[in-house]
């Protein structure tokens, strides 16, 4: 069986002079031209589907994928449905905002950031009401709700499961928002996965939009989750694949739809289950018509993490194993976890002549003495604080023998 998705992003829709609104005939025309062997569709929109969050643009975005997904209805595969996410020009900065700035930076700032109360939730996310009554509007959601971080939507196919957990990183957007500063409360998408034979991820902005602390832990929950990641916002329309020993991640980086000065276009993902082929089609816009460029095509296989079913720690007990069990502060970081600290490991000493008899242990606070104490100068292998305090002269060993490193537990 094959599952395409349709990847579209930054639509930056104004109430008029939008080019795009002629393309719908051209956008679902190129599908159709590499979708044959397809047996069901799924249109994925990350963001920034209006330009200033009004509503009279969004008006005009209930035309436009109204459009799009009449003509995909009408063709012979099965249409899922149409999943949408906001970005930061989804964000109705109106008179409201010197208020919600005051939320913001108090959630922003690194002191603070892990204390933020629950109700400042709804109040920085005033701006995305336009963005969330549209979504109701067009995908019939029976109710509105107005304090949405992260949502999961799920879709059958022919008995494949798919779920796609939508994440909102545009919720702490400002006006010229720079780049490695926003942060997502991670703890709100980690209970939010279900059983599924395929994983999705979408959010609007790249990991490094995110403050750096917050940017790997939000990765390696995205990482450990997840066999398909789409993203939009800097509308580069990159495609690669992240392999780490535990997870194997496919990413799609998405290509604005309309925005000036760059090229613009879409993706088409195709999943063959059967084949466990993954391929991508980028489509760029060229005078009246979408040109596609050559397809990359990759094996695909699921997220060992997921097949493995491995959990993740909910967030109050991630919190008690990294509590230090007293109350250290730092002039920088605000709250002070176990994995800020570092602790030399424990090392053995071995004969490389004579590797079978006994091994000395050296305990992790003795390293640094038990080195420096040596007084012939030889070649040793010492683990990352090598540099730190050998800087100024030749590392200090013995003869015959070699300081390894082995893991400490415990420590």
């Amino acid at each position: 069986m094959r599952i395409g998705i349709i990847h579209i992003s930054d639509i930056h829709l104004r109430a008029t002079n939008n080019v795009v609104a002629a393309r719908v005939a051209a956008i679902t025309g190129a599908v159709r031209g590499v979708a044959q062997d397809v047996s069901h569709l799924l249109l994925i929109a990350t963001g920034d589907i209006a330009y200033s969050g009004k509503q009279d643009e969004y008006a005009v975005a209930v035309d436009l994928l109204g459009s799009i997904e009449s003509a995909l209805r009408a063709s012979q595969t099965n249409f899922l449905g149409t999943v949408l996410i906001p970005g930061n020009h989804d964000c109705d900065f109106g008179t409201s905002e010197a208020v919600r700035g005051l939320f913001v930076d108090a959630i922003s700032n690194p002191k603070t950031s892990h204390l933020v109360p629950d109700e400042y939730t709804e109040q920085v996310l005033s701006v995305h009401k336009n963005f969330f009554e549209f979504e109701a509007l067009v995908l019939s959601l029976p109710s509105v709700r107005k304090d949405r971080l992260c949502w999961l939507r799920q879709f059958q196919a022919s008995g494949i499961k798919i779920s796609v957990r939508c994440i909102n990183t545009a919720w702490l957007s400002k006006l010229d928002q720079p780049a490695g500063q926003l942060i997502f409360p991670v703890e709100h998408a980690a209970g939010l996965t279900v059983d599924s034979d395929i994983a999705v991820t979408v959010f609007h902005h790249p990991y490094n939009w995110l403050r750096p602390d917050n940017s790997r832990e939000f990765r390696k929950l995205v990482e450990s989750t997840s066999d398909l990641v789409l993203t939009g916002h800097e509308h580069d329309g990159a495609t690669y694949i992240r392999a780490n020993p535990e997870s194997t991640t496919n990413y799609v980086e998405g290509a604005a739809l309309q925005a000036a000065d760059v090229q613009t276009g879409f993706h088409f993902i195709e999943l063959d289950l059967d084949a466990h082929k993954y391929q991508v089609h980028q489509f760029i816009w060229n005078s009246d018509i979408y040109s596609a460029s050559a397809p990359s095509s990759v094996t695909f296989t699921r997220n060992q993490a997921l097949v493995e079913h491995r959990f993740v720690n909910n967030a109050e007990f991630k919190r008690k194993l990294q509590d230090l069990g007293a109350p250290f502060s730092h002039p920088v970081k605000g709250e002070i976890q176990l994995r800020d600290l570092f602790v030399y490991p424990e090392l053995r000493v071995i004969r490389l002549e004579a590797p079978g008899k006994a091994e000395k242990s050296i305990k992790s606070q003795d390293v640094r003495d038990y080195v420096l104490s040596k007084t012939k100068n030889h070649n040793c292998w010492l683990p990352n604080f090598r540099e730190k305090f050998f800087s100024e002269g030749p590392v200090r060993g013995f003869s015959g023998q070699q300081v390894r490193a082995s893991a400490y537990a415990g420590r």
